[in-house]
This record gives structure tokens, sequence and C-alpha cells, in this order.
């Protein structure tokens, strides 16, 4: 009898020795973290429950101790520093007035308690957690609990090295390339948040000359003190000859910032055939209806001669000039072997050759023949003269 008094004697000093390090002594009750929920000292201590999501939802566990002998009635709340019950921290409505069994009931001596934690904003947010026996004041525990808000941060930066407004920007101007070739750009993408960054898509216009690839899906959030980081590629494969143009959009799950939407532009280079009939007129292409240019009335054998420009930023192959139709005997090309090349513009000065049709008549009337001038300037059809 005696040593089961003792026994018990001892069970009680034990546990109010575990009680102690709290502001307000409840006597024989503790509160420890349930990992990743962690524990600091401090008057009153601290739990950090893991950070979660602005805007989300998350948890954490502590486990209540009982050394005592005897159940324990026990209630919690969670307040602000103001007393106010915590908009941010809470407890189910199940676990705010909770029975943790006694010492010598097993399992029973344990309770585990879920903090909910949904932060509204990024940045650290606390409470104070109140643990009080039968509604005593005197006998309470008291501890601060604190979890941060955590949000992607995203940040785009052009190839050289802008950086991009949210919204619609400013156009964007790319390195531009010849019709027939490709130039790639490269974009960054930096998350400077503390939460990974999900990229949803990232598209250019329907059609258009640029295409995008090397899509992130997910950028690294922030860690120490190196942001995430990815880069994807505008890829430019001009179908004709100019200034071409695109909108390039990003869309992204930071929500304190609105998709991207950036104006691309980029030169498309190549050579611009222009073509001048004997007077010196400019001969307008018709892939539908060649043009007729007439050579009047001729007795005997005469040459005529006609010039062909360059009027683009790449040198103009000329593959093959011949005619044909009814009368293409009477009609010889001369002056020029094809292929032949005429360099780009330079400045303003335009770059000609010239080559001689000599007709040679074969019979009295009107005498016909299709002069047809194969080249690679793309955005012209090969020319076709009557």
């Amino acid at each position: 009898m005696k040593r089961q008094l003792l026994m018990r004697l001892v069970v009680i000093w034990l546990g109010a020795l575990l009680a102690t390090g709290t502001e307000a002594s409840a006597t024989g009750l503790t509160l420890a973290p349930v990992s990743p929920v962690s524990m600091e000292g401090g008057s009153p201590p601290v739990f950090t429950l893991p950070s979660v999501r602005a805007n989300a939802n998350g948890s954490g566990v502590l486990r209540l101790l009982n050394q005592n002998a005897s159940a324990a009635q026990l209630t919690l709340s969670l307040t602000t520093s103001n007393g106010a019950a915590s908009p941010v921290f809470t407890i189910s409505e199940f676990s705010r007035q909770v029975t943790v069994g006694g010492a010598f009931e097993g399992e029973d001596g344990a309770k585990d308690i879920v903090i909910n934690f949904s932060p509204p904003a990024t940045g650290l947010h606390e409470a104070f957690l109140t643990v009080s026996r039968n509604n005593d004041p005197t006998n309470e525990l008291r501890y601060r609990v604190q979890a941060t808000g955590i949000a992607p941060r995203i940040s785009v930066f052009t190839p050289s090295g802008t950086a991009l407004v949210e919204g619609t920007s400013s156009i964007v101007t790319l390195p531009g390339t010849a019709v027939g070739s490709s130039a790639t750009s490269r974009f960054l993408v930096v998350n400077t948040g503390d939460h990974p960054l999900a990229i949803t898509g990232i598209t250019t216009t329907a059609g258009s000359d640029f295409t995008v690839t090397e899509i992130p899906a997910t950028i690294a959030a922030r860690a120490t003190g190196i942001n995430g980081s990815a880069l994807f590629s505008v890829n430019f494969t001009p179908s004709a000859t100019g200034l071409r143009t695109t909108t390039l959009e990003i869309l992204h799950d930071d929500s304190s910032k609105p998709p991207f939407v950036v104006p691309l532009s980029a030169a498309a280079s190549g050579p611009r055939i222009v073509v001048r009939d004997p007077g010196s007129d400019i001969i307008a292409p018709n892939a539908g209806t060649p043009p007729e240019v007439n050579l009047g009335n001729v007795i005997s054998s005469q040459a005529f001669t006609f010039t062909i420009e360059n009027g683009g930023d790449r040198t103009l192959t000329l593959s093959s000039i011949t005619t044909t139709g009814q009368h293409s005997s009477e009609f010889v090309v001369g002056g020029i072997t094809a292929p032949a090349t005429i360099a780009a513009a330079s400045g303003e000065t335009t770059h000609s050759r010239t080559f001689t049709i000599t007709f040679t008549p074969g019979g009295s009337g009107q005498r016909t023949a299709t002069l047809e001038i194969a080249h690679d300037d793309s955005d012209a059809s090969p020319f076709l003269v009557n």
C-alpha cells in the first residue's frame, strides 16, 4: 500500500516537471509539436506550422499530453493579439473542448489537435493558443502559433535583358532573318516568390511567323537566396519579306499579376525583284494574267533591252530566263547566262542587270511569245510577260 502511494506521488511529481517552460503552468499537462511542426522556447513558447500558399489551406498537428492520473477536461482557443478569435488559425469545433485521459489510461493520455492555417496574404501570420483546464485561468497553458503565407512571383525578361511589364507591354523587336530560314530568341522567366510558379500557357498569334518552344511547366521557388528561373524560345520563320508581327501571351498562376501580353516584331529580309521594259517602265507582275509588253512594229531583226533590279537586302538569284509559246523561237534571250545573281541593295543604291530579247520575225502579222523569269524572291511569282 505504501509502495503504491509512493509510486503515485512520483508520477505526479514528474508530471509537474514536464509542465514547466510554459507561460502559465497547467500541472501535468504539456503540448508537443508533431513533425513538420517545430517548437522554440520562449515566453510563451512558439509553434511554427508549415508554410501555406496565400488563399489556400494547410494545417499542423500538436499533441496534448496529460501526465496526471485522472482525465483532464480542456478548452482550447486561438486568438489574435487583441483577444479576438483568430480568422487565420482555427481549430475544428470538435477539438475546442476535449477530454485527455490520464497517465494510467494508456494511449488515452495523449490527444492530437489539428491547427488549421488559411493565410489571406503572403508573409508571417500569428495567433495565441490557450489551453485551460476546467476553464480555470490559473490552470492553463499559453503558446504562440505562427506560419507563413507564401506565393509565386513572376518576372519576365526579353532576350536583351529588359523586364517586361505585366499586362500589355510595349512592342519587343526580335532579331530578323531571311525568308526561308529561322532565328531563335530566348526569354527568361524568373520566380522571386517562395512557392513554385506554374506556367499554364505561352502562345503566339495563330498563323503568324512566330512559334514558341521549350515552354516550362513549373518554375521552382526562390531558395537559399537564389530565384527559380527557366527559359523559353520564340522561333521566327518568316514566310515573306518585310516587318512581321505577332502577339506573345504568357499565362501563369501568380495571382498578383495579370497575364503578360507582348507585341513582337521582326524584320524578314530577302531579295526583291523589279523588272523594267525597254522603255524603263516597271512591269507589274500578275500571276493570273501576265502583263503584255508591245515591242512595236519590227521589219527585220531587232534587240530590245530589259532590266532586272534587286531592291531587297539579300542577293537575288535568277535561275532561268526563257521564252515559250507559239512564236517563241523568234524571241531569243541574250546578254545574260542563268543562273545569275544580283547583289542586294546598298543604302539607296539598287543593283541591276540587263538582258536582251532579240526579235527576228518569221512572218507577217502579230507575233507572240511568253517571257518567263524564274527567281528566288518569295514575295513574287515567276515573271510571265507576253
